[in-house]
């Protein structure tokens, strides 16, 4: 089992779709799926839908790990047989004081039951992410083809590596909203494979990213 964090320090990179994509695509291939929505304004959450009441969100298992985690995974509206699961967010989370290692903690008590723990974070380096990065294995950071894409993959490798150093090489780049038409597009997304490497393309023209979107 693993976690998968996806961060990013600015909004408008295609964050949240790309995470909704990787959990759609884990879960249809018949892993057990959880996303941690860690987000206060609960894109993930509007974009997989929970199918049942909420009793408790990530806002109270940040607060509460070993007494709230369990009841907090409910199901997801995407039809996978129970694989793909979901910790809401909501706007409490604005008001809610945690300690860093609380998702640890919480995600340690539900390692066994998923084979892929996906955790989508605000648009920002903020302590929400920080928490979400000391609870990783791995870490995703989608950019898009801008001439700030280089600064913000710095600003990102930089407050892991302050977070939690070993997953300095566990750091993987997504160029989202890609369109090879474009001569800036292909010229950064080769800059950014040169210096970090590049996991994969996410087009801008894209069905899949566009069902997403939509919801």
């Amino acid at each position: 089992m693993s976690v998968l964090v996806v961060v990013n320090n600015k909004g408008g990179v295609g964050k949240t779709v790309l995470a909704a994509i990787l959990a759609e695509e884990a879960a249809r291939s018949g892993k057990r799926v959880l996303c941690v929505d860690m987000d206060p304004q609960g894109n993930m959450s509007a974009a997989l839908g929970a199918v049942e009441k909420v009793s408790a969100t990530v806002a109270d298992v940040l607060q509460f790990p070993a007494g709230t985690v369990e009841r907090a995974v409910v199901p997801s509206w995407w039809d996978g047989d129970g694989r793909l699961a979901l910790i809401v967010s909501t706007g409490k989370l604005y008001e809610r004081e945690f300690r860093l290692k609380a998702l640890s903690e919480a995600v340690a008590l539900v390692r066994k039951e998923h084979d892929l723990i996906l955790v989508d974070t605000p648009p920002s380096l903020s302590r929400w992410a920080q928490a979400a990065l000391l609870a990783a294995d791995r870490v995703l950071v989608p950019v898009n083809p801008s001439s700030f894409a280089l600064s913000g993959i710095e600003a990102v490798a930089s407050f892991v590596a302050a977070t939690k150093p070993e997953l300095e090489n566990r750091f993987d780049v997504v160029v989202t909203l890609y369109d090879r038409r474009i001569t800036t597009h292909r010229e950064l997304t080769e800059t950014v494979q040169e210096r970090y490497g590049v996991l994969g393309v996410l087009p801008r023209a894209n069905r899949v990213v566009e069902n997403v979107e939509q919801r």
